[in-house]
């Protein structure tokens, strides 16, 4: 049980097999994506809509884009971005100006760190990046299944100075397909 479940009195999102999704981050951290991607439908099928399904749905979305089934992969990844917004309380750790935050975020981005496996505390921990990171990926698969307009809408949704790169160089290449 992952220590923020623990705090909240929540229980880790566990499938009809009693695997844990705290169990399945470590099957992906150590490359092991079947194994993960049975475990994972099996967690799903509970279908629940608590925060601990953020990192389930995610991390299930990854595993279809790590088999290239990237059109497979978008509800899993929308139903992560609907659930992380229901929790969100972002904090503005920016402020307008380059921080030490925005340095790191800035780095993340670019070596997009984003697509790891998210460990379920995380998104209850750091809701604001969860999101972010939801949001880069989808507009990743979104672009891949030529779904351009709904990747410029979420580009659109992306604040801050971290993702001015990210933004410039994801605009100017959804402007050309356009």
């Amino acid at each position: 049980m992952g220590f923020n479940n623990a705090a909240q009195g929540a229980s880790p999102a566990v499938g009809t097999r009693g695997i844990t999704s705290d169990i399945v981050f470590s099957l992906m951290s150590s490359g092991k994506y079947a194994s993960a991607f049975l475990a994972l439908k099996d967690i799903v099928k509970n279908g629940a809509d608590s925060p601990v399904y953020i990192s389930v749905n995610f991390n299930l979305a990854l595993c279809y884009i790590k088999a290239g089934e990237f059109k497979d992969s978008l509800p899993c990844l929308e139903k992560a971005l609907t659930l992380v917004k229901k929790i969100r309380n972002r904090q503005d750790y920016s402020a307008g100006k380059k921080t030490a935050y925005t340095e790191l975020r800035i780095k993340e981005i670019a070596e997009s760190s984003c697509l790891e496996p998210m460990p379920e505390e995380y998104p209850l921990l750091f809701t604001g990046n969860a999101e972010e990171d939801i949001i880069i990926t989808l507009i990743g698969i979104y672009r891949k299944c030529n779904l351009e307009g709904k990747a410029a809408g979420l580009l659109a949704s992306l604040a801050g100075p971290e993702f001015s790169d990210f933004k410039e160089t994801n605009d100017q290449t959804i402007r050309s397909l356009s």
